[in-house]
């Protein structure tokens, strides 16, 4: 995995990186619904997923959620992988913004019929003191 590159957006300073989202193939565990029928019917390029860290799950305590609100109601599409999760937990734990952005919506097709979720994740340059260095494992 490419590690967090330093660039501008809209002229400020952000630190991003960039990664895949895990466990699409399960059901949202609050709607039930297979979590590839959610992709298929509403997440698009450039769709915004909401981060929430679930410290109490039982196959990781550094499990990031990832969540998209469509009207009224919220799914869970499926979560960070550990490695990507845990430098963004002092983030999400002190309230501090995390964008998550799909890139691209993969698969679907006859020869690769799985779909998957690309993100592009961002912070402030701010925030990357110790987190940056948490990702890093420096």
């Amino acid at each position: 995995m490419p590690e967090p590159k330093l660039t501008t957006f809209k002229g400020q300073q952000v630190w991003e990186m960039r990664t895949k989202v895990n466990g699409v193939t399960h059901n949202c565990p609050h709607t039930h619904l297979p979590r590839q029928q959610i992709i298929r019917d509403y997440i698009r390029n450039g769709a915004i997923l909401v981060p929430h860290h679930e410290p109490d799950n039982p196959h990781s305590n550094t499990a990031v959620g990832l969540w998209y609100q469509e009207g009224d109601q919220w799914y869970h599409v499926g979560y960070l992988s550990d490695e990507r999760a845990a430098p963004l937990l002092p983030l999400l734990k002190d309230h501090q913004p995390v964008k998550i952005h799909v890139t691209r919506v993969t698969g679907g097709t006859k020869n690769k019929p799985t779909r998957g979720l690309t993100l592009l994740i961002t912070w402030p340059d701010y925030q990357r003191k110790g987190c940056l260095k948490r990702l890093l494992g420096r």
